[in-house]
C-alpha cells in the first residue's frame, strides 16, 4: 500500500484474524505486543483496513454485475446491531442482505431497515428469479415487476413447519414429511446432472408428489376440525400460500429446491456478534456499507480462493465480515484472494 508499512503478509494475517476468526482489534493489538514484541495500535489496524477497502470498488461492483447476469439469485437477510445517536441507551437494528448464486459468489449489503427499499434498489436492474423465504417484502417486489422478476419458494422452510407440527404429535404432518423426503431424493439423484437432465427427471417424478401434497393440504383445510392457529394449521396455510412459488423450481433445472445455501452463508456473519465493538454508528454504516457493502465469496484455507463450486452440494464458506468495521468491510475478500498468491 503506498506510503504505508503494511505488507501483504501482515495484511492477510490481519484481515483473516479479524474477519474470519472474529478476533477483536484490541485482542490483536495484545497478541502483536505480547507474542511478537510489536506495537500496532488498533487505530492503525482500522486505518489500514479502511484504506484497503477503498481499493476494492471495482471488484465490488464487478461481483454484483456477475451475479446479476446469472438471472437467478438466492436472497436472505439477518439483523445486526447499529449505534444510533437518536436511540439513547441501546443499539438500533440494521440488516445485512445476502445475494448469492449457487455456483457463484456471495454479495452482502447493509440497510438500516428490513423494508423493501434496500432490495428494491439493489434488484432494480435484475431480471430473472429470486429464491427466498415467505417474507412479504420479496413477494411485493415480484408483484411490482411481474414481467421481469419471479419468486421461487423454499421447500426447507415448508418442511420446518411440518416438523414442528410432527413434534407436537400431529400424525398428519408425518405423511407430508415423507413426501418431502421423496422430493429430496429426486434432488440427490439429479445433483450431478446438467440442468436439462435434472429438469427432465424432475418433471417426470416430482409433479405427482406436489399434487398429492396440495390435495391433502386442501382437504385438511376444508375439515371442520381445522384450527388455523394450531401448528398443523400454520403448516397447512404456509404450504398452500407458498405452493406456487415453491413448485417454480420445476421451470428450470438450474433452480434449487430450497435456499439453504444462502442461509448457510448467513450463519458465519453472526459469529462474534456479541463483541462490544461489533455495534457500529449508523452514520458509518451509511457512509461505509452503502458505498462499499458487506460482501464475501468462495474462500478455502488451502489458498484455493474464489474457485467455483463443483456442484450445488459443495459446502460454501463465506468469509464472514465483521459487523463493526463498516468502513473496512470490502477489504476482506480482496485480501483473502491475494492470499492465494502468498506462499
Amino acid at each position: 500500500m503506498p506510503q504505508s508499512k503494511l505488507g501483504l503478509g501482515l495484511a492477510v494475517y490481519l484481515l483473516l484474524s479479524r474477519f474470519d476468526d472474529q478476533v477483536a482489534y484490541y485482542t490483536l493489538e495484545r497478541i502483536f505486543r505480547e507474542r511478537h514484541g510489536v506495537v500496532i495500535p488498533r487505530q492503525q489496524m482500522v486505518q489500514w483496513v479502511e484504506k484497503t477497502a477503498f481499493l476494492l470498488l471495482a471488484i465490488y461492483h464487478g461481483i454484483w454485475e456477475e451475479l446479476q447476469a446469472t438471472g437467478y439469485l438466492q436472497v436472505d437477510e439477518t439483523p445486526v446491531k447499529v449505534l444510533d445517536p437518536e436511540v439513547k441507551g441501546q443499539a438500533a437494528t440494521g440488516f445485512l442482505w445476502f445475494y448469492a448464486h449457487p455456483r457463484g459468489d456471495v454479495f452482502l449489503e447493509f440497510c438500516t431497515g428490513r423494508g423493501r427499499e434496500g432490495p428494491a434498489q439493489r434488484l432494480a436492474d435484475f431480471q430473472g428469479a429470486i429464491q427466498t423465504d415467505a417474507y412479504a417484502v420479496y413477494d411485493s417486489l415480484r408483484r411490482q415487476r411481474p414481467a421481469t422478476l419471479k419468486r421461487l419458494g423454499c421447500l426447507a422452510h415448508i418442511r420446518r413447519k411440518w416438523y414442528k407440527a410432527a413434534e407436537e404429535s400431529c400424525a398428519e404432518a408425518i405423511w407430508f414429511i415423507g413426501q418431502i423426503r421423496q422430493l429430496y431424493r429426486i434432488e440427490d439423484e439429479t445433483r450431478a446432472l446438467d440442468p436439462r437432465q435434472r429438469q427432465a427427471i424432475r418433471r417426470q417424478k416430482a409433479p405427482a408428489l406436489w399434487r398429492a401434497m396440495k390435495r391433502r393440504a386442501l382437504a385438511l383445510k376444508a375439515s371442520p376440525r381445522f384450527l388455523p392457529q394450531s401448528s398443523l394449521g400454520k403448516a397447512v396455510n404456509y404450504f398452500l400460500n407458498e405452493y406456487t412459488a415453491v413448485v417454480g423450481c420445476l421451470r428450470d433445472g438450474q433452480f434449487l429446491i430450497d435456499n439453504n445455501l444462502v442461509e448457510n452463508d448467513v450463519r458465519p456473519s453472526v459469529v462474534g456478534r456479541n463483541y462490544a465493538d461489533n455495534a457500529v454508528r449508523e452514520s458509518e454504516a451509511q457512509n461505509g456499507l452503502r458505498m462499499l457493502g458487506f460482501w464475501g465469496g468462495e474462500f478455502r484455507l488451502n489458498h484455493s480462493v474464489s474457485k467455483k463450486r463443483s456442484s450445488e452440494s459443495s459446502k460454501r464458506s463465506l468469509c464472514p465480515l465483521v459487523l463493526g468495521d463498516c468502513r473496512a468491510a470490502s477489504a476482506h475478500l480482496f485480501i483473502a484472494r491475494l492470499a492465494s498468491t502468498y506462499p
